[in-house]
C-alpha cells in the first residue's frame, strides 16, 4: 500500500517562498488523498499493491485493469508530484534556486536604482 513519505523538514522551512499553510495543506490533505485513492483502487488487486507506482503509470494500458486505470494514472501522478516535496535534496536545491533568484533580483534593483 502507498503511504506518503515523511518530511525531513518543517512546513515553514520553505518560507518566504512557499508558506507554511500551503505546505501543510498539500502534504496532509492533497498528498494523503492521492495515496488513499490509489490504495482503495488497488484493494481489489493485491498482486498490484507492491508494484512501483511509476511502472504502473507508464505501463497502465498493459498492467492495469480498466476499472482502476484512470484512478491510478490521475492519483498516481498527483502522488508522485507531491512526493517531490518530501525529498530533502530537491528541497535544498529549490531553496538555493529561490535564494539565487532573490539575490539576482535584489542586485538588479539596486544596480538600476542608481
Amino acid at each position: 500500500m502507498y503511504e506518503i513519505p515523511s518530511l525531513t523538514y518543517k512546513y515553514y522551512d520553505l518560507e518566504p517562498f512557499i508558506d507554511e499553510a500551503t505546505m501543510q495543506v498539500h502534504y496532509t490533505k492533497h498528498h494523503q488523498t492521492y495515496a488513499d485513492k490509489i490504495n482503495v483502487a488497488l484493494e481489489k488487486y493485491p498482486v498490484l499493491q507492491d508494484k512501483d507506482l511509476t511502472t504502473l503509470i507508464r505501463q497502465a494500458e498493459r498492467m492495469l485493469p480498466e476499472d482502476i486505470r484512470t484512478t491510478i494514472i490521475n492519483n498516481g501522478g498527483g502522488f508522485l508530484n507531491h512526493s517531490f516535496w518530501s525529498d530533502d535534496s530537491k528541497k535544498l536545491n529549490l531553496i538555493s534556486s529561490f535564494r539565487a533568484a532573490s539575490i539576482s533580483e535584489a542586485s538588479f534593483s539596486i544596480h538600476h536604482s542608481k
